[in-house]
């Protein structure tokens, strides 16, 4: 077939399985136009918390700002004329469309080309990765994938000529030990630099794991070489290896300087010849880049770090007291504080056969595909850059779900390029076998793709905070000063900076025990006092309240919370605070308390009762009875909650607590300590009740959804 019909139908592939990756996730844009309580004064809430972070970084407020992502939003609405929220709305079906279409570069670099359109349609189906890459999923899971992808089929393609396969060195026939033709200066120089280049580019100003795939990735390039590589090649080989690390790893000089020495080279074919005329000074400076080069000296003690810390091993925040020595730690004089990787719930643990789920729609393509890709790594060396990605949802078995949206590109490439391979193999060297290969991977990837697709229609989709919650926040941008702080719980942090334009005292990023333990303490505390002087006491620290602590014993400091609830115990503080309490919040509400509860001398907290009635339920008014699904319970308090007040009953000698929100056709039971913190209480009293004088004072009424309270 002639060359440009080749490239004409690889990019007829490009654009199909981009369309599909693409309209997979389109199909939910009639659900969020469905309703206006997905929406914002029009505009769409997002599906992520950590989309707001970017765009709240967009308008220069929070960590974020400043960051590639956040970039991006206010670029793309600047060229466009886009809201950013549709800029954060969209993008995540395009970045799963570039997944795919790199996919399908992956099944031409594995030398099975009518296995491109296959592999990329199944690629970004994977439930781990699609649930992570819906509509309004502006994150940088958009790109945790996509990046490595890259990286590893350029380095496959890169190499691809002048490998070995194993079955070459288990055959040590002619064709194992042939020599190969030395690789010219586009081998050598043009490829290695440009990938370098590329990954400076595309690393971890984007997401700090990134170059640590890069660093694994040279690791197996280096061994590709070393091992497999054909002789006559290899110099010139680890040539672009050290050119490669030069650009990648040692940031902007490094890649000006790998760049200029590629391009000297290339100039001059005399100083080509040396610089490849001997092994040992090559490899010498191939140790040296090693040896030196941050990313991958130290991708040991990175991955370690990173185990350590969803490894969820303690109740106590052991990263954080790794970082700040014994007195964080419970076993040292200081106080010890609370581990937020437990409560998080992309890291919680993954039953093995979930995992298996979450890498295909059923077990069969699952297991199929991962039988094929282990053929096809013993066939094509290359591939060898897929397996971070294929071990990788496993770990989510202790690490968390995470983990698990990496290794759907593997399962689709080992499945399609199976397929092809036995077509091929079947047809022999009858005429049009490449047509039966690609029909046969191509049904497969049909019989596959038509139920995920089914299954997915049928999906409803969740913005990340409620619709009065947004507007609460837009309204408190409206008059809070600029240099206000907001206690909100972390989650809602950077939604409450993109909406109010206001800094938070804990976000996505900003959600360790140091921040977590004065935080959930003031919502769980039933004393207003005690709330409004934990975060007066924060602001004479410039929010960092463990300075004080970090000099205190944990007994000190645990007496000194306490204390905060008599009034005075803390002097008048400038500036602004507020605290934002939510309905949302009591679906939190048994962290919030466990966290609340904190002992930093114990290191142990007390998971409040709040649990949401989620089946129908009727109330006996007159006695106080509860009936679920003919089960029968007395409580104590019933609250019901309409947009014109709140209705209370009270009933003796009961223990649990019923509060009913009827606009939001939601109710919660809990017990006593639950229902007489702050986060609970500060959405039923009265404005003008005598418990909050002096303390806080409401400044934003959203009853029966949210209030903001200012600090006094």
């Amino acid at each position: 077939m002639r060359a440009d019909i080749k490239g004409m139908l690889l990019v007829a592939c490009a654009v199909a399985v981009f369309a599909a990756a693409f309209g997979v996730r389109a199909m939910d844009v009639s659900k969020w136009n469905s309703s206006e309580a997905y929406r914002v004064d029009g505009e769409r809430i997002l599906a992520t918390h950590d989309a707001y972070a970017w765009l709240a970084g967009a308008r220069g407020v929070g960590l974020g700002t400043g960051s590639p992502l956040a970039r991006l939003a206010r670029g793309v609405s600047a060229a466009t004329g886009a809201s950013m929220e549709t800029v954060a709305f969209w993008a995540p079906a395009v970045a799963a469309g570039l997944v795919a279409v790199v996919t399908a570069l992956w099944a031409v670099a594995l030398g099975a080309p009518e296995a491109a359109l296959c592999a990329g349609m199944l690629a970004t189906i994977a439930p781990g990765y699609y649930m992570r890459s819906r509509l309004g999923y502006y994150d940088t899971d958009m790109v945790t994938l996509l990046f490595p992808l890259l990286h590893g089929v350029l380095l496959s393609l890169w190499l691809r000529p002048w490998l070995r396969t194993p079955l070459d060195l288990v055959r040590r026939g002619r064709c194992g030990d042939a020599p190969a033709d030395a690789p010219g200066p586009r081998e050598t120089l043009a490829w290695p630099v440009g990938i370098g280049l590329a990954a400076v580019a595309c690393g971890g100003q984007w997401h700090h794991n990134i170059p640590d795939y890069y660093a694994m990735a040279y690791l197996l390039a280096a061994a590709l070489v070393v091992l497999l590589g054909r002789r006559g090649a290899r110099r010139g080989l680890v040539l672009g290896l050290v050119l490669l690390g030069m650009t990648a790893f040692f940031g902007v000089w490094g890649a000006v300087t790998g760049a200029g020495l590629a391009a000297v080279l290339w100039t001059s074919p005399r100083w080509r010849r040396a610089a490849t005329a001997k092994s040992l000074p090559l490899t010498l400076a191939l140790v040296a880049v090693m040896v030196l080069a941050p990313d991958v000296r130290g991708l040991g003690a990175s991955v370690a770090d990173k185990l350590l810390l969803y490894a969820k091993s303690s109740a106590v925040d052991v990263w954080d007291a790794a970082q700040h020595g014994d007195n964080a730690s419970s076993s040292g004089a200081g106080p010890a504080y609370p581990n937020v990787v437990q409560s998080i719930i992309e890291a919680g643990n993954v039953d093995p056969m979930e995992v298996l789920g979450r890498l295909g729609g059923s077990a069969w393509y699952v297991v199929s595909g991962l039988c094929g890709f282990a053929l096809v790594l013993i066939a094509r060396p290359g591939a060898v850059f897929l397996a971070p990605l294929a071990a990788m949802p496993f770990l989510a078995v202790r690490f968390g779900s995470r983990f698990a949206m990496f290794g759907g590109p593997v399962v689709a490439l080992g499945l399609a390029v199976a397929v092809v391979w036995l077509a091929r193999q079947c047809m022999g060297r009858r005429r049009g076998v490449g047509a039966v290969a690609l029909a046969a991977s191509l049904c497969v990837g049909i019989v596959v793709f038509v139920p995920a697709v089914r299954g997915y229609a049928t999906l409803g989709v969740s913005p990340v905070i409620d619709a009065p919650h947004g507007k609460a926040l837009k309204a408190l941008g409206e008059f809070a000063p600029q240099d206000s702080m907001v206690w909100t719980w972390w989650d809602y942090g950077y939604a409450t900076m993109y909406y109010s334009g206001r800094m938070t005292f804990a976000d996505g990023g900003r959600h360790t025990g140091r921040y977590l333990y004065p935080l959930a303490k003031a919502l769980t505390t039933p004393s207003p006092q005690q709330a409004a002087q934990i975060m007066r006491f924060a602001a004479l620290e410039d929010d960092e309240p463990w300075r004080r602590w970090d000099d205190m014993t944990a007994r000190q400091v645990r007496d000194m919370m306490l204390g905060l609830a008599r009034p005075g115990a803390v002097p008048p503080a400038d500036g602004s605070r507020y605290l934002v309490v939510t309905w949302e919040n009591l679906a939190l509400a048994s962290w919030i308390t466990y966290f609340g509860t904190w002992d930093p001398v114990l290191a142990s907290g007390t998971h409040g009762l709040c649990r949401s009635l989620r089946h129908a339920f009727t109330v006996d008014f007159d006695t106080g009875t509860v009936e679920v699904q003919g089960r029968r319970f007395r409580v104590a308090t019933v609250d019901q909650l309409t947009r014109e007040g709140r209705e209370f009953h009270a009933y003796p000698e009961a223990k649990l607590h019923l509060v009913i929100n009827v606009p939001a056709s939601r109710a919660y039971v809990m017990d006593d300590a639950t229902y007489a913190s702050m986060l609970v209480q500060l959405l039923l009293v009265r404005p003008d009740s005598p418990r909050l004088d002096g303390a806080l004072r409401l400044v934003y009424e959203g009853f029966p959804y949210v209030r903001i309270y200012e600090g006094l």
